[in-house]
């Protein structure tokens, strides 16, 4: 047959003849100039011999393709979508071990474990490698190149054998805790979840339902997505749930397995290579048919996909930062629409984006008001930082006192630190002032060096003043905090307190990252300082208190979605005190009166959507427009400045209908030795987006600069 070939490796794609028939989305392995070569299957070609070369050596790798067909499909819109090659998508979608020639192993052979003696040292080895067995170009680097004669000499006499190839391994992968079965509670539905489970389950016929599930903290929308799960595996189905971070994926584990036992596989970055390989081709196979996994999951290949949860669906994490800048939520429902799959948006803080859509009619809204334990949400109060005192560096009497009060009665807190990224703050400590764009309703940023407060979408600039230019009288303090700084403080000034911290840091360790929850939630820390990562998912029975240390570090973050952060993350780590007993929550601010915290602090989130919303209008940013922007970095800052000049007449080039802001420096405008700059694209729809971005980057190589230079596009930024 003739086929088109992609090889991911290198994004090249070659039209060749093949000796077997077989599908798109299987993958052959074809010889190359140094090594060979892994390509796919994309699309079968008419029978024109004469047109393209009889290749040889081509060999078919999979029986079953590793990308079926309608996933295929859907890469290739993403790769549309996002403006990036399908050889990307491919790279980013399957597991490393899919799209890399595989080594030549060899093993032992049950004759050669009887007959080749343990002194030798290459035997010991391969006894200890097993099935596994060794690479030849490990043998040859640890026992020289005369072991690659014994080798040879032992294959041929049947004492050594060709270790099993991934590809056909058949075997389960043992990827769940036997222990996780044993931490279940049994749980009575409320009738608000019945009912949401019920209007879930109808829509289960085989076409595309959207919903948005908008549930209070600790409302029981896992219940709902487990009642769901069921429903389709009855009507044999398959499921796919996604969550925002790994550190959440434990705990809705539990409930999983506990339901649907080994259906459940997992999909995440902290495992091995080896292990999301083979979830990736038991779900090929339909070996699995749950697969629970953090945003990189919405490429799993499972096998007539009946349902999508996504939960927490606010959080920006599902947004890829680095390669592919995909957004794992609005492809969840892009995936959706192709299968002809139920779509499920959790949340108790829906982004404005998804709550807009379901008050258009595109999603269904579904909503649970009462928590399910029937514990009511935590009271908070709110401490203004210019009028109370502070015995530590940002903390507060009246925070220190609560903390008191719980190590005195035996219970837990929360000490959530909603810094992001590198932000700080430059606030007036006599009346709270804070800086933020004429232009563009964002903070400004403070750069040290230059002294100056400026803005990353239109490039205002000012300089950094000695006082306050709102009451005149305020010296201006620079805030900037971060974990380990508020853990010590709270060490110096409560040493009887057993603290411990959940970070970015501790969460790259899974190991770390488990031994801070399980201590916690045995009770063996009273304090628990962290980030965003505590904002949600986790289930504190003991929490009593949770203090928020400065609101203001996300609310003045340089971007137009700063108050829908800040509001989410005050609600959602509210969200985690009082559980099963009466809560509180304490926020500290300079801005006490700023609406995004005052609708928080009420836990009222249609009155927040509902100024939030109109101001978005007013300014016309998403999701009254689609964003787009498009940063360039480069070693030598002459060579950004040339592309920054060129793209200054961009605005007279484009549609009326595409805003141009900038090009102006990246919020961080000097990064791992690169200097950076931006234009971000404002535009009705993705189609002039698309045109702008185009433009642009024709006049980038019109320009010619001197030296070299990496353009990122990223559509839908969750950052700019």
């Amino acid at each position: 047959m003739f086929a088109e070939i992609l090889f991911p490796a290198t994004g090249k794609s070659e039209k060749v003849y093949l000796e077997e028939e077989t599908l798109p989305g299987v993958r052959v392995l074809s010889p190359g100039k140094t090594r060979p070569r892994i390509g796919l299957v994309l699309r079968e070609l008419p029978p024109e011999s004469d047109l393209f070369p009889r290749k040889t050596g081509v060999s078919v790798l999979d029986k079953v393709p590793v990308i079926s067909p309608d996933l295929l499909s859907f890469l290739q819109w993403v790769s549309w979508y996002y403006q990036s090659s399908l050889a990307q998508v491919i790279r980013t979608a399957l597991p490393r071990e899919l799209l890399h020639p595989p080594r030549p192993r060899v093993c032992l052979s049950a004759e050669g474990r009887e007959i080749l003696p343990v002194s030798i040292p290459l035997v010991a080895r391969l006894r200890r490698a097993g099935r596994r067995g060794l690479t030849l170009e490990t043998i040859q680097r640890s026992y020289g190149p005369g072991a690659l004669k014994m080798v040879r000499e032992w294959l041929k006499k049947g004492l050594l054998k060709e270790a099993c190839p991934l590809s056909q391994k058949g075997r389960p992968l043992s990827i769940i805790s036997p222990e996780i079965l044993d931490q279940t509670r049994t749980i009575t539905p409320t009738t608000a979840q019945k009912a949401a489970a019920a209007v879930i389950s109808q829509s289960l016929s085989g076409d595309f339902h959207p919903f948005l599930l908008h549930g209070v903290t600790g409302s029981g929308k896992t219940w709902v997505y487990i009642k769901a799960v069921s429903e389709v595996l009855k009507r044999g189905k398959s499921a796919l749930i996604l969550v925002p971070e790994i550190a959440l994926i434990g705990a809705l584990e539990g409930a999983f397995v506990a339901e649907f036992g080994q259906e459940v596989a997992l999909f995440h970055s902290f495992l091995s290579e080896r292990q999301r390989t083979e979830t990736w081709l038991k779900a090929c196979r339909g070996k699995c048919r749950i697969v629970i996994g953090a945003r990189s999951a919405i490429f799993v290949p499972l096998k007539d996909l009946g349902l999508i949860v996504v939960d927490e669906e606010h959080d920006p994490s599902y947004k890829q930062e680095e390669g592919l800048r995909y957004q794992a939520r609005d492809l969840a429902l892009a995936r959706g629409q192709m299968a002809g799959a139920t779509v499920i948006l959790g949340s108790a803080t829906p982004s404005i984006k998804s709550y807009y859509l379901a008050r258009k009619g595109r999603l269904r809204l579904i909503s649970l008001r009462q928590r399910a334990s029937g514990q009511r949400l935590p009271q908070t109060r709110i401490v203004d930082l210019t009028q109370v005192e502070r015995p530590g560096y940002l903390l507060s009497r009246p925070l220190l006192e609560a903390l008191k009060e719980r190590l005195r009665g035996g219970e837990q807190a929360i000490v959530f630190v909603n810094r992001r990224g590198f932000a700080t703050l430059v606030v007036c400590h006599r009346c709270g002032y804070q800086f933020r764009c004429l232009n563009c309703s964002v903070a400004l940023t403070y750069h040290k060096e230059e002294g100056e407060l400026r803005c990353h979408y239109c490039g205002l600039t000012l300089k950094a003043l000695p006082q306050c230019p709102a009451c005149g009288q305020g010296r201006l303090e620079i805030l900037g905090l971060g974990t380990q700084r508020v853990a010590e403080e709270l060490a110096r000034l409560l040493p009887e307190a057993r603290i411990g911290r959940l970070d970015r840091d501790v969460a790259r360790s899974p190991g770390r990252l488990k031994k801070v929850l399980d201590d916690f939630q045995q009770g063996e820390l009273n304090i628990l300082v962290g980030t965003q990562m505590l904002s949600k998912g986790h289930h504190f029975p003991r929490v009593t208190l949770v203090g928020v240390i400065l609101a203001d570090l996300s609310l003045n973050f340089p971007d137009f979605r700063a108050p829908e952060r800040t509001f989410q993350l005050l609600v959602q780590v509210a969200g985690r005190s009082g559980r099963e007993r009466s809560g509180e929550v304490i926020v500290q601010t300079f801005s006490p009166g700023h609406y995004s915290l005052r609708h928080a602090l009420r836990h009222d989130y249609e009155g927040f959507y509902q100024t939030e919303i109109g101001l978005r209008q007013e300014l016309n940013w998403p999701p009254f427009s689609r964003l787009a922007s498009l940063l360039w970095e480069t070693p030598a800052k002459e060579t950004g400045e040339t592309l920054a000049r060129a793209l200054e007449r961009l605005p007279e080039l484009v549609s009326p209908a595409l805003e141009v802001l900038g090009p102006a420096e990246a919020s961080h405008h000097r990064l791992k030795g690169r200097w950076r700059w931006q234009i971000v694209f404002k535009a009705p729809n993705i189609t002039t987006l698309h045109q702008g971005l185009k433009q642009a980057q024709d006049l980038i190589r019109e320009a010619s600069p001197p030296g070299p230079f990496r353009i990122v596009v990223d559509i839908d930024p969750e950052e700019t």
